[in-house]
């Protein structure tokens, strides 16, 4: 079951992140004065990173679980690297934002009236 609420969990996170950022470049879109521009930086690359990690760790909790309900061994080295990987990135989310988000300010302010 821990497999499953954890998968659960993972997977809701991301597809919160993914509204708040879509509502997010929504508004910065429409404050903007080069649309087109505007798009490829209010998208963070750093919120990317954490949209992935989370489908990862949705993925490999899930792998978990139906290893469980289905009383099959699992991969442990599979899941063990979907772990790190999906951990990894939502980590590298947080120490990307800390290193660039006020420059991605700072541009998005230049390009938008906000």
């Amino acid at each position: 079951a821990t497999g499953f609420f954890g998968g659960l969990i993972a997977l809701i996170f991301g597809v919160l992140q993914l509204n708040y950022m879509n509502f997010y470049v929504s508004e910065v879109l429409a404050a903007s004065y080069d649309p087109l521009l505007t798009l490829a930086v209010a998208w963070h690359f750093y919120s990317i990173l954490r949209v992935i990690g989370f489908i990862i760790l949705a993925s490999t909790f899930f792998q978990m679980f139906m290893a469980l309900v289905m009383r099959r061994p699992s991969r442990y080295s599979s899941l063990t690297w979907g772990m790190i990987i999906g951990l990894s990135l939502v980590i590298a989310d947080g120490v990307c934002k800390w290193l660039f988000a006020s420059n991605v300010q700072m541009t998005l302010k230049s390009l938008t009236n906000l």
